[in-house]
C-alpha cells in the first residue's frame, strides 16, 4: 500500500511579511498555488499511489473563490482519470459549509462532511482492505477531543488509518482545535494517524506512525521547514515515509559578518552580491538577512538605516529592478555579546535561565492568562511550541539590548 498524506495547503493564503513586491515576483507568487496542486497530482501519478489523504485546511477560508474551487476540482478529476481515490476532510480554516461550494466533487473524492466521526472503506490495487476514520470541522473551533468517537481498530481491515486535524494537548479552555493526547490516540490500535493543523513537518510517534506532513508550500517565515509532499508506504519490513520536495518557494536565512566590510558603500555592495549569488533560476528565495558582529565605523549610520528600514528598502529596490527571484524581507542584527555591558550581576546566561520556565506550556499560558480569558482575543492568537520559542527568544534579545544599552536594534 502506498499513499500521499497532505494537510494545510491553505489555497488562497497570501505570502505574508514581504512588503511591496516587484511585478514579476508578485506574479510568480500568485501562480504558486496552481503549480503546487499540479505538482502534487503529478507526484501521486508518478508514485502510482493507492489513494490520497487530505487532512483539513485545503483552503485558507471556509468561503472559497470559484477559481480556487475549480483549480482543486480539476486536479481531483485528473486523479480520477488515473483511478486514484481521494479522502478529504475539512479543518478549522476551511470548516465545511455546503452552500459555499459551486461545483460537485468528482466521484473519486470522498468528503468527510460531518463533525461526527465516520469511517470509509476502500480496497487497494493489491486487494488490501483499508478502513479510514475521520471527521471535519463544521465551525472554526472544536474545544474537546474527538478521539473517543473513533472506533477501535477494524480487524476485518488490512490497515486502519485515522484522519485527525487538531493539536496535541489536554482539553481545557485554551485549546480550540480538537486537543488530543498520544496515549488516547495509541489506544485505538490504528496502523497510521494522518494528522493536520501543524504547519511544520512533525513525527509525533513511530509506533504507530503519527505524522503532521506540514504545509507543502510555506506562506510565512515560520513555515521555512516546509518539506513538500509526504509519501507513505508499507512493505514486508514495515512502514516507510519520505517527503518529496516541491522546490517552489524557499524561506532562507543568510548571515553576513560586518567585519568583512570597511564602509557603508562596501556593505551595500557585498549584501547585494550575496543575494545575487543565492538567486536560482526557477526557485523563489525569500530571505532573512542576519548581520553578525560589530563594526565601529558603521555603527551609527547602520543603526539609523535599520531603524528606518532604509537599508532593506534599498536592497529590495535594486533587486526588483533586476527581476531577480530572490527577495530580502527583513534584516536582523544579532547581538554581539562581547560588546554588551550588562549591569553588574546580570549575565546572558541568567536571563536565558529565567526565561526557560516560559517555554513550558503551563507557565506560558499562565503568562497569557489575560488574553486567554478574553474569548475573542484567545481565538485570534494561536500559539504552538515553535511560536512560543520565538516569542521567548525575542523577549530575551529585547531585554539584553535594553539592559546593555547597545545599538543593536533591528
Amino acid at each position: 500500500m502506498k499513499f500521499i498524506h497532505l494537510a494545510d495547503l491553505h489555497l488562497d493564503q497570501p505570502f505574508e511579511g514581504l512588503g511591496k513586491l516587484p511585478a514579476r515576483l508578485l506574479a510568480e507568487l500568485v501562480g504558486q498555488h496552481e503549480k503546487m496542486i499540479k505538482q502534487v497530482v503529478q507526484q501521486a501519478i508518478t508514485e502510482n499511489v493507492d489513494f490520497v489523504l487530505i487532512v483539513g485546511d485545503t483552503f485558507h477560508h471556509s468561503a472559497v473563490t470559484i477559481q480556487t474551487q475549480q483549480l482543486l476540482i480539476n486536479a481531483m478529476a485528473r486523479l480520477k482519470r488515473h483511478q486514484i481515490p481521494v479522502i478529504m476532510s475539512f479543518g478549522n480554516h476551511d470548516y465545511y459549509v455546503p452552500d459555499n461550494y459551486w461545483f460537485d466533487f468528482p466521484e473519486n473524492v470522498t468528503l468527510l462532511k460531518e463533525q461526527s466521526v465516520t469511517t470509509h472503506h476502500l480496497t487497494t490495487k493489491q486487494q488490501e482492505k483499508v478502513a479510514i476514520s475521520g471527521f471535519s470541522y463544521e465551525d472554526r473551533w472544536i474545544n474537546e477531543s474527538k478521539i473517543s468517537e473513533f472506533p477501535t481498530r477494524d480487524h476485518q481491515a488490512t490497515y486502519h488509518i485515522g484522519l485527525y486535524h487538531g493539536q496535541q494537548g489536554k482539553t481545557d479552555s485554551t485549546q480550540q482545535y480538537a486537543p488530543f493526547t498520544l496515549g488516547e490516540m495509541k489506544a485505538k490500535g490504528y496502523d497510521y494517524w494522518a494528522l493536520g493543523h501543524i504547519h511544520q513537518p512533525t513525527v509525533l510517534s513511530n509506533d504507530p506512525l503519527m505524522i503532521y506532513p506540514g504545509s507543502p508550500l510555506g506562506h510565512t517565515k515560520k513555515e521555512a521547514s516546509s518539506a513538500g509532499v509526504l509519501v507513505v508506504e508499507t512493505g514486508a519490513d514495515g512502514w516507510h515515509y519520505h517527503w518529496k520536495s516541491l522546490n517552489q518557494v524557499v524561506w532562507s536565512t543568510e548571515t553576513f559578518e560586518l567585519s568583512q566590510v570597511t564602509s557603508t558603500k562596501s556593505l551595500l555592495q557585498e549584501l547585494l552580491n550575496m543575494l545575487r549569488e543565492r538567486a536560482q533560476q526557477s526557485v523563489i528565495k525569500l530571505t532573512s538577512i542576519v548581520l553578525l558582529g560589530s563594526n565601529a565605523e558603521l555603527e551609527e549610520p547602520l543603526d539609523t538605516e535599520l531603524r528606518s528600514g532604509g537599508l532593506l528598502t534599498y536592497l529590495q529596490a535594486e533587486l526588483g529592478q533586476e527581476d531577480q527571484l530572490v527577495w530580502p524581507f527583513e534584516i536582523k542584527r544579532r547581538l554581539d555579546e562581547d560588546t554588551m555591558e550588562l549591569p553588574l550581576g546580570v549575565t546572558r546566561e541568567l536571563i536565558s535561565q529565567l526565561s526557560q520556565r516560559y517555554l513550558t506550556e503551563v507557565d506560558f499560558n499562565e503568562l497569557m492568562g489575560d488574553i486567554h480569558r478574553q474569548a475573542d482575543l484567545s481565538r485570534l492568537v494561536e500559539i504552538n511550541e515553535e511560536l512560543r520559542q520565538e516569542l521567548v527568544t525575542d523577549a530575551e534579545e529585547l531585554l539584553v539590548r535594553e539592559l546593555g544599552g547597545g545599538k543593536n536594534d533591528h
